[in-house]
């Protein structure tokens, strides 16, 4: 028998040999360990497979978003008749924004890309400004969420010059929102808040010509809302003075910019309205504003002649010049100018029939014929105009609110709807039953605004309140002696 050599392999089968039951069990735990690290790396591979599709998943609904919102619905946005189409959109893409929306906490540039999205959908949902879809509680809702994504990126970063300029503009279109619908008090709120942040960005980067036309923005949004609450008239006049001057010099450098020119137009416009109703200031001074306005918008139409939007804002400062004519007697002229801002709207409108702005523009036109109308002491042709006026008003959400713009436009129509009945209940062509069955119908219409204009009592002076609800009595008693 001859002896092995002492080799390795020898050592360790006579280790073995010595030790089964150690290299067993230590056999049996490699043999685990191993398991687990292939099946852990394994779970692993699955788990970078499952993040990287949802990330996909999460940038496809991200890149879906955005194509709805800034290419398919900027595509569309001025074309007549677009209205069902961005409402089916926006619909879509509210959907997909408040799914991200939850994931976007911390994501820095997500959160600045959901605010500018939440303000387009606002506008396209309530946008007393543009064309919009009636829905102004979608639309301030709309506006706070990228208000508040934008506060708070403001608080994180006070140096981030995007985000103070988006600030503003969130301050601008809640402001102009919440006033619109008679929420004077927290829209001047959101106004008082523009002007020290657009300052701020100013001295951040006093080149960028964008920051000076949003720092010419704020004081035209402040200072016409301060006036119209009972503020410094004459300083609020020079301030709006000041900023449609920085507009014209913008119009100068760029007189294709639509942008431009609507700003340009709606600082007119604003200067006109308080000329309008302040005491030290000419109707035909604010006559000349509201037809610089009108010239302001008007070099655009050869050049884009389907753009809705601008046939929209030359049609309202016509309205606005035929309310004026009205105001300062001169009947005939004003009638020529709302039938031409009746028929703009109305082609619009028509264009357009889902889009419930121009319905009301319509509705804002024929209310003021009305009024003319009953004027004229033709109370027939104004009940028409007048009942076609509240058919539309009556739908708007918020018309049961007298404070906001619909809601006070409805209720004075009712008062004239009523003034004109007491017209015909005192004809002497009408029998005695008819004249009573007018004078119902006054009554009716009186009882259905009276509450209303009862609960102005006190308000802001501009509703006239107390002096309408005497008014109203004196006619119903006017009403009930024609009908004896």
């Amino acid at each position: 028998m001859h002896a092995r050599k002492d080799t390795v392999g020898y050592r360790l089968e006579k280790f073995v040999t010595r030790n089964k039951a150690g290299v067993a069990a230590t056999a049996l735990l490699v043999l685990s360990l191993s398991a687990g690290l292939l099946v852990s790396l394994h779970e692993a591979r699955i788990a970078r497979v499952q993040r990287e599709r949802a990330e996909r998943r999460f940038q496809d609904v991200r890149s879906l978003a955005n194509s709805l919102l800034f290419e398919i619905h900027d595509g569309i946005s001025n074309l007549p008749g677009a209205t069902p189409v961005r409402k089916l959109l926006v619909e879509r893409a509210l959907k997909y924004l408040d799914s991200l929306s939850q994931d976007a906490k911390g994501d820095r540039s997500l959160e600045m890309e959901l605010a500018t999205a939440y303000d387009k959908i606002g506008d396209v949902q309530g946008q007393p400004s543009e064309a919009n879809l009636g829905d102004p509680a979608g639309a301030i809702a709309s506006y706070e969420k990228a208000l508040a994504m934008r506060e708070s990126l403001a608080i994180e970063d006070q140096r981030d010059a995007r985000v103070i300029h988006d600030l503003v503009t969130s301050y601008i279109r809640l402001s102009d929102l919440l006033w619109h619908l008679g929420n004077n008090s927290q829209g001047l709120d959101n106004a008082r808040k523009e002007i020290p942040a657009a300052q701020k960005l100013l001295q951040m980067n006093p080149a960028d010509p964008q920051n000076r036309l949003l720092l010419a923005m704020c004081p035209v949004d402040q200072g016409y809302k301060e006036v119209m609450l009972g503020g410094d008239r004459a300083a609020g006049l020079e301030v709006l003075r000041q900023g449609a001057a920085m507009f014209e010099q913008m119009v100068t450098e760029h007189p294709d910019d639509l942008s431009q020119r609507r700003r340009l137009a709606l600082s007119y416009g604003r200067i006109a309205e308080i000329q309008r109703h302040g005491p030290n200031e000419s109707d035909a001074d604010s006559l000349a504003s509201f037809r610089k306005a009108i010239a302001a918008l008007q070099p655009l139409l050869p050049k884009d002649p389907n753009n809705a939007e601008v046939r929209r804002l030359i049609a309202y400062y016509q309205h606005a010049i035929g309310e004026l004519l009205g105001d300062m007697h001169q009947t005939a002229a004003a009638m020529t100018q709302e039938h031409e801002a009746l028929t703009s709207f109305q082609k619009l409108a028509a264009a357009d029939p889902a889009n419930f702005q121009l319905q009301q523009d319509v509705a804002r036109v024929r209310s003021h014929i009305g009024a003319l109308l009953v004027d004229a002491g033709d109370a027939h042709g104004a009940i028409y105009e007048l009942q076609q006026s509240v058919a539309v008003l009556s739908k708007t959400p918020d018309s049961k609110d007298p404070q906001s713009y619909v809601g006070f436009a409805l209720i004075n129509n009712q008062l004239l709807l009523g003034e004109a009945h007491v017209m015909l209940s005192a004809s002497a062509r009408l029998s005695a039953s008819q004249r009573a069955e007018e004078c119902r119908q006054a009554q009716a219409w009186f009882q259905f605004c009276l509450p209303q204009f009862e609960s102005l009592r006190g308000k802001n002076e501009g509703f006239k309140g107390e002096e309408t609800v005497a008014e109203i009595h004196r006619e119903m008693l006017r009403c009930r002696a024609a009908a004896r």
